[in-house]
């Protein structure tokens, strides 16, 4: 029986559930992005200084990457917001980011 649905062939790359906004972090990993530093300096932030403040390097290089992935859809502007705005604006900014990464998100919340 035919509704009049069509069937569109939707990809998602990650669940809603991976992670939350990681509001704090994403503010360390926005001021890494600002200062444009490069990979040594990344993998030394990340892991050596913990700048996440994570249990195991693991878990700080995971979540790391998964914020950066968010982050580079986005302008620096929107990366200065994060890092630097009020709580309100960094909370918007962070999901506007993340309904760009993520398109399962962004479809549950419609």
């Amino acid at each position: 029986m035919d509704r009049g649905w069509k069937m569109q062939k939707v990809i998602y790359k990650s669940s809603i559930t991976v992670g939350s906004l990681l509001i704090r972090e994403s503010q360390v990993i926005a001021k890494l992005l600002l200062e444009n530093v490069n990979e040594n300096s990344w993998n030394n932030a990340i892991v050596t200084n913990n700048l996440l403040q994570k249990r195991s390097p693991e878990s700080a290089k995971i979540q790391a990457k998964l914020i950066k992935e968010r982050l580079v859809l986005m302008k620096p502007d929107l990366w200065n917001l994060i890092y630097s705005g009020t709580s309100e604006v960094i909370v918007q900014a962070l999901l506007a980011a993340s309904i760009k990464h993520s398109p399962l998100l962004g479809d549950f919340m419609h």
